[in-house]
């Protein structure tokens, strides 16, 4: 018996420290350091506080289901350098966010046009792949996008549902070779005082 209750203990240690160890490298908002530093230390947040009259914004977690999309990078590279000064890039430099050229022409006068829409693509410059990440319609905006490391990124995006109300929802995505998956996430709402 006391073999079986030693050896029903090992299993029970060896499990534990395995799901640790996977899910000590995958980033989340429960991660206080990521949240306080990528979003209420923002000028963003900030900002919106202002906008509101509030301290705090709420934020509800996501549940796994509405971060089950995986996005897979294809050999449809696209980089555009006129935009470098645009563009967000990773700790090590080999990936790039790009929040700006999405529908923009550039008139011969040199006047930027743009589409009504916004999206986020991600370049992979060393192994020369992209993806779009999301798009967003006129409604919509990029509000912050950052990177917490070489693999995972953040963002905030808002949406206005009203000329008063604003939507919010904040992801976090991990890039794992050609692979970018939404490992954690919340929504807001926000009702603005000061447009």
């Amino acid at each position: 018996m006391k073999k079986i209750s030693y050896l029903l203990l090992v299993l029970s240690m060896t499990l534990l420290f395995s799901c640790y160890k996977d899910t000590d490298n995958r980033p989340t908002l429960d991660d206080y350091k990521i949240y306080k530093s990528f979003i209420e230390d923002s000028s963003w947040y900030k900002n919106l506080l202002q906008k509101t009259g509030k301290d705090k914004i709420v934020f509800r977690k996501l549940d796994d289901s509405e971060l089950k999309d995986t996005i897979t990078m294809e050999d449809k590279f696209i980089y555009d350098s006129r935009f470098e000064d645009k563009y967000i890039f990773s700790p090590d430099k080999n990936m790039i966010l790009d929040p700006y050229s999405y529908g923009l022409e550039i008139s011969d006068s040199g006047e930027e046009l743009r589409d009504a829409d916004t999206a986020l693509f991600l370049y992979d410059t060393k192994n020369k792949k992209s993806a779009p990440v999301f798009y967003i319609g006129p409604s919509g905006n990029i509000e912050l996008v950052s990177w917490i490391n070489d693999t995972s990124f953040i963002t905030v995006t808002s949406d206005h549902e009203t000329e008063q109300k604003m939507n919010f929802t904040i992801l976090v995505y991990q890039i794992d070779k050609d692979k970018i998956s939404k490992v954690s996430g919340f929504s807001g709402e926000a009702f603005l005082n000061e447009l």
